[in-house]
């Protein structure tokens, strides 16, 4: 089970000009920061980098759900159904898996 952010990240795989294969520990992005500090005391608490599996990894699973929630996500999730494969948008590389199952919200899929 994976979500994704409002820039495409999947897990915490953040989008760059590489994607890692293998898990890794990853460098958050400043969005990313900003998207969980509504689970911390304060901003300053939000840890900078976070352990990830790689998208060989997930791609990998037998079986893949993806769960989008809230207008924030309704790009990202136009990209993953629409956009070609590009690591600066890691959701879109789900395609490639052969069970893949989305749940969004009316609200995500409509943005």
């Amino acid at each position: 089970v994976l979500g994704g952010g409002p820039d495409g990240h999947l897990g915490f795989n953040e989008p760059g000009d590489t994607l890692c294969d293998g898990a890794h520990k990853e460098v958050l992005d400043e969005s990313t920061i900003d998207a969980n500090q509504r689970f911390f005391a304060s901003r300053d608490d939000v840890p900078r980098h976070a352990i990830t599996m790689g998208i060989d990894n997930i791609l990998d699973a037998a079986g893949v759900v993806l769960v989008a929630s809230g207008k924030n996500k309704h790009n990202a999730l136009m990209a993953l159904i629409n956009a070609p494969e590009d690591p600066h948008v890691p959701v879109t590389m789900l395609r490639r898996h052969k069970n893949l199952m989305v749940f969004c919200d009316e609200d995500a899929y409509r943005g």
